[in-house]
């Protein structure tokens, strides 16, 4: 399987050397926009360096932070993929440390891009890295060896009958030896891990459960690749609307008042932020009253990325429509129909097309944008149609009527027209 790595690029504008820490408990070596913790209560903590960190805090960090193990043998750096450059949708990192029994840092991965490396003077460390029930140790020989690992869920899609025994996400985990050598030992099965020239690159997914290693004979061109100036300003602007979280109002105030800002960046952030942290409601609001297309589109995404985080999160968004929103059972499995999306059966089916299309006059914001979301990722011909969920009555009517157009009722859409090749 070939994969991709274009996400490698995001990497090493980020390898900056740090300074150790010792002590009892991890600590935190560096903080680039925010870090938060969230332990048994719950309410959210900021992190600055120099903050220790205990076992069981869940961490999250937009868009880089870095923590170092207590005994200073690793440090590992949550990291977003500012550029959006890579094949997964990695918004933020996310992680908790475990207590280290026989390794020097110990970890669950729930989502996001890591890179953890060895900051010994001499000899090999060790990092286990956790995610759903799979446990896998990293022996880092030499000083300086780094690796990088990203892990994206995402719920299977169809419609979902019964919501007690929905599947748990499907998990896509890839990664890379980025310098010098290490071995992964999956428990019962070992590979040897080699920055390229070498067996560098490596993907295992929840489906099939085999880990598969591929050979590079050099790291791709985009890995040495800086930050280029859109880049930069994009890290800076998440920084600053990060950097200025918790104030007097309180969290879900700040972010709703982040999600009304003029600029795109600072809306965007918002959202984020608040699927990173939890507040649902504050994405819904966005996708249910914004006028502003793109942070609508955004909310989608963050929604599905927080449906897909671990098992139980669907439950949890139904319980959310019905309880907090009064949603009916009906109400609440149509919109997580909407969020999760729909399988190749139901692609193949004219009514899917019939509902999302008369979906584009309801009465709520909400599911016109979602209707529209999946239209025009299912309708090549329909990108075209000009639509805004938040427009005026008269002007969504004239989208509605241009897709009945294209996709008259109990008809599939058109084939996509092929290009012809030049000769």
């Amino acid at each position: 399987m070939k994969l991709q790595t274009a996400w490698l690029a995001a990497l090493t504008a980020l390898l900056a050397p740090a300074v150790l820490c010792a002590g009892e408990m991890a600590k935190v070596d560096s903080v680039a926009g925010g870090l938060f913790a969230k332990g048994a209560g719950p309410n959210w903590q900021a992190l600055k360096a120099g903050d220790a960190v205990k076992p069981g805090v869940h961490l999250v960090a937009m868009p880089q932070s870095e923590i170092v193990s207590a005994n200073g043998a690793v440090q590992v750096m949550m990291l977003a993929d500012i550029g959006q450059r890579g094949p997964l949708a990695v918004l933020e990192s996310g992680l908790s440390l475990n207590q280290a029994k026989d390794a020097d840092l110990d970890f669950t991965l729930e989502r996001g891009l890591v890179v953890f490396y060895n900051k010994k003077k001499a000899g090999a460390a060790k990092v286990r890295v956790r995610f759903g029930a799979e446990s896998w140790l990293f022996t880092l020989h030499d000083p300086e060896t780094r690796v990088g690992i990203e892990i994206f869920g995402r719920v299977p899609a169809g419609i979902p009958t019964d919501l007690a025994t929905i599947e748990p996400p499907t998990l896509e985990v890839v990664g890379i030896a980025i310098i010098g050598e290490a071995f992964l030992d999956q428990g019962d099965r070992g590979v040897g891990l080699k920055s390229p020239p070498g067996q560098a690159l490596f993907h295992w997914d929840s489906t099939e459960k085999k880990l598969s290693v591929q050979r590079l004979d050099k790291h791709p061109g985009t890995l040495v690749k800086p930050f280029d100036d859109r880049e930069n300003k994009l890290f800076k602007e998440i920084c600053a609307a990060c950097s200025h979280l918790f104030h007097e109002k309180g969290l879900s105030a700040w972010l709703r008042e982040l999600n009304e800002a003029a600029g795109k960046q600072q809306r965007l952030t918002g959202i984020t932020l608040a699927g990173a942290l939890d507040e649902l409601a504050v994405v819904h609001d966005v996708l249910a009253t914004s006028k502003h297309a793109d942070s609508r589109a955004h909310a989608v995404l963050v929604m599905r990325h927080w449906l897909g985080r671990e098992p139980g999160q669907v439950q949890k968004f139904y319980n959310a429509l019905t309880k907090e929103k009064g949603l009916t059972d009906v109400q609440a499995r149509s919109a997580l129909q909407l969020l999760i999306g729909f399988d190749e059966e139901e692609k193949g089916r004219p009514e899917t097309y019939d509902m999302l299309i008369q979906y584009l006059r309801h009465s709520k914001q909400a599911v016109r944008e979602l209707a529209h979301w999946h239209l025009v990722r299912l309708v090549a011909k329909g990108k075209d149609i000009p639509y805004d969920a938040a427009a005026p009555e008269a002007e969504r009517q004239k989208g509605y009527e241009s897709w009945r157009s294209l996709i008259p009722e109990g008809r599939l859409p058109p084939e996509p027209t092929l290009k012809k090749k030049t000769p």
